[in-house]
C-alpha cells in the first residue's frame, strides 16, 4: 500500500466536529444563564416553610438561652433545632403543636439524635416532655413571631413555619436537610 492510497483527513470536517462538540457542551450553560438573568423561577419550591434570609437574623447561640426546664444548653450545641415560639404562653393549642412537633422529631428515626426541640414561652407548660428544652422568649429576640423555626447547627434560622403548619411538610423539609447536611 502506498502513501498516495491513504486518504488525507478533511480539516474542514474536523473543525465542524470540534465546533459541534463545543456547542453541545456549552448549550446547558448558555440556557441556564439565560434563564437566570431573565428572572425565571420554577413554579414550585422544594420547601414548605418560609425561607429566611441569613442576613435578617443574627446567629442564635444556645448560651443565650434562659432555660426553665428540660435538657441543658450543652445538649443543644451543634444540633439542628426545631424551635416553637409561643409569645402568649403555652395553652391547649400550643400543647397540640408541641405534640405534633414531637411526632415529627420521632419520625426522623435514625436522624433523631441530630435534632433537638426547644420551646420559647413563658408560664406553665401543660405537657411533660423530658426531652423538650423550655426557655424564655427573651433569650432569642430575633425569633419574635409565633411559629416554628428550624435553626441550623451554626445558629442560623433557616425556615419558619406558621403555627398551624402541616407536620408532614415540616418532616419532609427537615428530613431533606438532614439527608444533604453533614453538620449537626
Amino acid at each position: 500500500m502506498s502513501a498516495a492510497a491513504l486518504s488525507v483527513p478533511d480539516r474542514a470536517a474536523g473543525r465542524r466536529m470540534f465546533l459541534l462538540l463545543v456547542a453541545a457542551l456549552a448549550l446547558p450553560f448558555v440556557l441556564a444563564a439565560t434563564l437566570l438573568f431573565s428572572g425565571w423561577r420554577p413554579a414550585a419550591t422544594p420547601h414548605h416553610g418560609e425561607l429566611l434570609v441569613q442576613a435578617a437574623t443574627p446567629p442564635l447561640s444556645p448560651d443565650d438561652l434562659v432555660i426553665h426546664a428540660g435538657p441543658p444548653k450543652s445538649a443543644l450545641a451543634g444540633r439542628w433545632l426545631l424551635v416553637a415560639v409561643e409569645p402568649q404562653g403555652c395553652a391547649a393549642a400550643c400543647a397540640r403543636r408541641l405534640d405534633a412537633l414531637r411526632r415529627v422529631h420521632v419520625a426522623l428515626y435514625k436522624a433523631m439524635p441530630r435534632v433537638k426541640r426547644v420551646l420559647l414561652a413563658d408560664g406553665d407548660f401543660p405537657l411533660a416532655q423530658p426531652d423538650l428544652t423550655v426557655a424564655a422568649p427573651a433569650s432569642w429576640p430575633a425569633l419574635d413571631r409565633a411559629g416554628i423555626y428550624l435553626v441550623d447547627p451554626r445558629g442560623q434560622a433557616v425556615l419558619r413555619y406558621a403555627p398551624d403548619a402541616e407536620p408532614r411538610a415540616m418532616l419532609a423539609d427537615v428530613a431533606r436537610l438532614l439527608r444533604y447536611s453533614w453538620t449537626g
